[in-house]
């Protein structure tokens, strides 16, 4: 398959492989403790983006940790159908204020030490579980954050890019695969290279593997259109196809 657009970054790291099934597999410590030390680290020591970013890093990754709430539309339905992730002061679900406080919650009750969920799976036992009737309501809102990121983290891969970007990707995702933008397609996509490919008696040296749809951040609403003066789009070359009502990035790909 040919097709135009671009890759516009890569892949240099991703959040670790866990194996686990069990439905309450987000109080085992082998999930928690390290999920708490992969956040941690990334939130004291942030990637750096190579062109202006508004939001603090501590908003990209929540956001891309939800692929997008409060930027794309849908994107927090999800999380909002997690029981224990009441709406904070009934605010909207899906909004900036929403999310904020949902992210403030687990911050004070996961991410910090003196948390009450982090003592509770410090402390006590496997067997021993933890009721969220017990908790306060913003140990509640936290202990369900929790839960989702363990639905969503099994089978997919937070990850960084070489151009200091935060996103979600497709479980397989692994360090060196690349992030296009294909012209037609709402959403950009990891692929991977395949090494040469013969092709109607003819060798392609860089065909491209489809991994599967991400989230990658600053790319989902047509920023990458918007933004095309800015310095880290400047290798990207624009253009508009005849009979296109929308700008087009050039370049071929092939995929296999």
């Amino acid at each position: 398959m040919f097709a135009t657009g671009t890759v516009v970054d890569m892949v240099s790291t991703t959040s670790w492989d866990y194996d686990m099934k069990a439905p309450q597999c987000f109080e085992d410590p082998a999930f928690f403790f390290p999920l708490v030390g992969l956040l941690n680290c990334l939130l004291a020591n942030p990637p750096r983006r190579p062109r202006p970013d508004s939001n603090p890093f501590w908003l990209r990754l929540a956001k891309a940790l939800t692929a997008g709430t409060s930027d794309c539309a849908g994107a927090g339905y999800l999380l909002s159908q997690y029981p224990m992730v009441k709406s904070p002061a009934n605010l909207h679900p899906g909004s900036l204020a929403w999310l904020t406080a949902v992210w403030d919650a687990f911050t004070t009750h996961c991410l910090l030490r003196t948390g009450d969920i982090y003592q509770h799976i410090l402390l006590t036992t496997p067997e021993e579980t933890l009721y969220p009737d017990t908790l306060s309501p913003t140990a509640r809102t936290a202990l369900g954050f929790l839960n989702y990121l363990a639905n969503i983290l099994i089978p997919n891969r937070l990850f960084t890019t070489r151009d200091g970007a935060v996103g979600l990707a497709p479980g397989i995702t692994r360090p060196g695969d690349m992030l296009a933008v294909i012209n037609g397609c709402h959403m950009p996509y990891v692929v991977r290279s395949t090494g040469p490919v013969k092709y109607d008696d003819e060798c392609f040296e860089d065909a491209l593997q489809i991994v599967g749809p991400c989230y990658l951040q600053g790319v989902m609403r047509g920023e990458i259109f918007e933004e095309r003066g800015e310095d880290g789009w400047g290798k990207l070359e624009f253009t508009r196809y005849e009979g296109d009502g929308a700008d087009s990035l050039d370049g071929w790909l092939m995929f296999v």
